[in-house]
């Protein structure tokens, strides 16, 4: 699947696993007035990721059986990419979400 075929149906699938945060994101996110939204990552050199809450992202939240981001304009780098690291993808469903 090509990145013009692609249509989310904010399954909230991508939103289960920790996203690694620069420290920009981090600033950026906060000006948008939220606080503790961040844990230590210790599976390697200690980065910020977004906790999560109940297994999902701290920023997912749903409706009904759509899930949606409540930060969506201002999320992360690896989220307004995800799932196109390569030109084409079979599924969206993610294996892993750190940058490399």
């Amino acid at each position: 699947m090509k990145k013009k075929d692609f249509k989310c149906q904010n399954c909230g699938e991508c939103c289960r696993h920790y996203v690694l945060l620069s420290k920009s994101e981090v600033k950026r996110i906060e000006k948008l007035g939220f606080k503790d939204f961040t844990e230590e990552d210790h599976f390697g050199k200690p980065k910020q990721v977004i906790k999560l809450d109940e297994g999902k992202c701290f920023f997912l939240r749903f409706k009904g059986n759509s899930s949606f981001c409540i930060i969506y304009q201002n999320r992360p780098k690896i989220c307004r990419v995800y799932p196109f690291f390569k030109k084409e993808i079979k599924d969206c469903k993610p294996k892993i979400l750190f940058p490399n």
